[in-house]
């Protein structure tokens, strides 16, 4: 009776891995689609398109609907004057894909391909700020950071000849660095106070989610808003709960509170707007609003659009000027570079619920990279690593399964003695478990220790962009895919087979039916996996066949010995 529990728990616990990815297949399937809301884009006035500043002098014929390209040595940027805001983002260090290795990958852009852009712009008492529709002026239509330079400056000019106001929006690139400092400067030169707000946008349309495989688990794609201090620290917010429902039309959201920041991620990437000079600068009152903008009947239409704004105005005498400041974080979701621009931004490299578990992995793996220089080596190493670290736990399951396996005869002869009668075959198997000195549920330990482990690094190798298109030998060019000639799969496929001859068969037909096909099943299934998880679970097997081999020996030479003494 208890062997059967035993190989029931070992089977559940098996499944749970399964259970656990089908759902969240499952809920990802069957999202509603977003209600067609009724909400109007929120204007600032209308731009004056004339400009004659004095910083520096620009003619009135620069004033035309232009883009300017920016390259540092991470980015390909294009700005459009009209607005004064990046319209399109590759990162060059990170390509499209293995096949183009030569094309950098689009996070912003405004085609079909990608939809994602930045609006930025100011709110003042009469409307006249410039906003993100102003036509702004630049001193030149490319701006290149070049070798040996640490920082790029990328000014653009305004001037509002009506009001006597000079607006400039300033983008300013550090080398290595994916968090661009941002800044709108207000120069009064009117004989009034200027009173106004900064806001900053980001707009997407929603795009199809790439499948994870069979299995089909999925990252989190979409908006995400923080207000560290207050009741919002971390918020997922999906698409089609941007905005509320009141009446028969629907509203925007609205979330406020210090220190904020918002967020459009996806499995590997994330662009965020945080106000402020740095982290340390603190202190900033906002609010974010979320809402939908239907552009005609069609859903895929649809834009979302998170929306920051301060929440006090700000106040220029005459004469004066005033910087608005912001960082705009456009890249990987690097853990070290996201919590150095605001608390929390590192949560956006999602791991789920075992992200603390994740998080020491992903740590020692890079600890590994850094001198093995391969990602799929520092995997095995990290196999190892963690095979060591409980290595006390498994022993102790695995002695139980030997000893188990021991005395599987004596069970089965039991179990045809007392077939009739429950009470006294329960009793004379526990006496059996008590002779041998036997825990029947020690067994299970191995397999239940491992599925914590295996989900942890399931998620880690699905979101750290560092495993995306890295690497291991061979045929395997890309660690976060699957394996494309299924080796992988199926080596963990038979050293799951070897590892089975080593248990203690089920004394039940059905369990011992069930638990042939699992090298099968489990194949098939792990043919779809990240070959970088395939890898763990391969060389994961092949040291438990070597632990469970040398346990075996030891006690089988340790029940031996009394029987040698008794001759």
């Amino acid at each position: 009776m208890q062997s059967s529990n035993q190989y029931r728990l070992i089977l559940w616990a098996s499944l749970v891995v399964v259970a656990y990815l089908l759902y969240s297949n499952w809920v990802t399937a069957n999202n509603p689609a977003p209600e067609k809301p009724v909400v109007a884009e929120m204007t600032t006035g209308n731009a004056v398109n004339a400009v004659n500043g004095d910083i520096p002098t620009l003619s009135t014929e620069d004033a035309t609907n232009s883009i300017i390209h920016v390259r540092t040595n991470v980015y390909d940027i294009k700005i459009q004057t009209q607005g004064g805001d990046i319209v399109e983002m590759g990162l060059t260090s990170y390509p499209e894909s293995l096949e183009n290795d030569d094309k950098p990958y689009k996070l912003m852009g405004h085609d079909s391909e990608r939809f994602r852009l930045n609006k930025t712009g100011l709110l003042n008492t009469d409307g006249s700020a410039a906003n993100h529709n102003t036509l702004y002026v630049a001193e030149a239509s490319e701006f290149v950071m070049k070798e040996g330079e640490n920082s790029l400056v990328v000014p653009l000019y305004y001037e509002d000849k009506a009001n006597n106001i000079t607006y400039v929006k300033r983008y300013i690139f550090e080398r290595d660095s994916f968090n661009i400092h941002f800044e709108q400067e207000v120069i009064n030169h009117s004989d009034a106070v200027w009173s106004g707000k900064e806001y900053r946008q980001l707009v997407e349309k929603e795009m199809t989610q790439e499948s994870s495989g069979f299995i089909g688990a999925q990252s989190y794609r979409g908006p995400v808003i923080s207000f560290p201090n207050d009741d919002y620290k971390y918020e997922k917010i999906k698409y089609k709960n941007m905005v509320k429902k009141e009446g028969k039309t629907f509203v925007p959201r609205e979330f406020s509170g210090q220190d904020g920041w918002m967020a459009l991620i996806e499995q590997y990437f994330v662009v965020a707007w945080v106000p402020g000079k740095s982290k340390e600068d603190v202190g900033h009152l906002s609010t974010i609003e979320t809402r939908h903008d239907q552009n005609g009947n069609n859903a895929a239409d649809t834009e979302y659009v998170l929306r920051m704004y301060d929440q006090y105005n700000t106040e220029i005498a005459p004469g004066k000027n005033h910087i608005f400041e912001s960082r705009f974080y456009a890249g990987p979701k690097d853990k070290d570079q996201l919590a150095a621009t605001a608390e929390k931004l590192d949560l956006t490299l999602d791991y789920g619920w075992l992200s603390p578990i994740s998080n020491i992995m992903l740590k020692i793996l890079k600890f590994y990279h850094s001198f093995t220089g391969n990602w799929g080596w520092s995997i095995i190493l990290l196999t190892i690593t963690a095979k060591v670290a409980l290595l006390y736990f498994a022993n102790k399951g695995y002695v139980s399964m030997a000893r188990m396996r021991h005395v599987t005869p004596k069970l089965q002869l039991i179990r045809e003695q007392y077939a009739d009668d429950k009470m006294k075959l329960q009793e004379e198997m526990m006496k059996l478990y008590r002779q041998e000195k036997i825990n029947p549920l020690g067994g299970c330990w191995p397999i239940i220790i491992q599925i914590p482990i295996f989900i942890a690094l399931f998620w880690m190798l699905k979101e750290s962009v560092e495993l995306r298109q890295a690497p291991w030998i061979f045929w395997i060019k890309d660690l976060s895919q699957m394996d494309p000639y299924f080796v992988l799969p199926i080596l963990m496929g038979v050293t799951m087979f070897f590892q089975q001859r080593l248990n203690p068969a089920p004394t039940d037909p059905t369990q011992a039916k069930i638990i042939k096909w699992m090298p099968f099943v489990f194949t098939f299934m792990f043919m779809w996996f990240a070959s970088g998880i395939v890898l763990y679970w391969v060389v994961n097997n092949l040291l438990t066949i070597l632990q469970q081999s040398i346990i075996m020996k030891r006690v089988e030479a340790g029940d031996k010995k009394p029987a040698a003494a008794d001759k």
